[in-house]
């Protein structure tokens, strides 16, 4: 078999951003590599028994929670960038996960970008009939402003649930004079 390569490991190592389950397509993007360069990689990082393929060809995983961890841990200084970068690649492909994007873009340390997806996500949650949970209204209270325009849109919004059109929502809040 093919001996792992330091750019097979980078590669593996940048495809935790994305998360411990990982699609080829995102990191394709995410990396800007070549499809086949890609699937050379996963093919030794198979065979290495790190990452399985799922049953959709694209599709990957981590062999276990300690082989993940230790690649998160590698990543150091490039994490940030690379969650940013995963954040806005989301933003174009996958618009409408608001939760994602904003785990990203918090990731990144880019705040200012966060909050105001974790308040759409919220406001989502509240139209599609769910509570959002506790952990991420407590961070949302943090921001008075956010917080303000989530408790007066949930509460107009409870019993609104079909047809919505989430984007309207995050484009009142970013024309807003809402700050962080």
């Amino acid at each position: 078999s093919v001996k792992m390569t330091e750019e097979a490991l980078h590669t593996l190592q940048t495809a935790t951003v994305i998360g411990k389950e990982f699609n080829l397509l995102y990191l394709h993007r995410l990396l800007e590599q070549s499809m086949g360069t890609l699937d050379s990689y996963m093919k030794i990082g198979c065979d290495e028994k790190l990452i399985t393929r799922e049953d959709d060809e694209n599709l990957f995983l981590f062999s276990a929670d300690t082989i993940y961890n230790f690649f998160v841990s590698k990543l150091n200084g490039r994490s940030k960038d690379y969650h940013y970068k995963f954040a806005k690649i989301l933003e174009k492909i996958s618009p409408n996960q608001f939760y994602q994007r904003y785990f990203h873009m918090n990731m990144s340390g880019n705040i200012s970008e966060a909050i105001p997806l974790l308040t759409v996500h919220c406001i989502r949650q509240c139209v599609d009939g769910c509570n959002p949970d506790d952990k991420l209204l407590e961070t949302l209270q943090k921001y008075d402003n956010y917080w303000n325009v989530y408790q007066n849109i949930s509460y107009s919004m409870n019993n609104y649930r079909t047809g919505t059109e989430y984007k309207k929502y995050y484009a009142l809040i970013e024309s807003s004079d809402v700050c962080v």
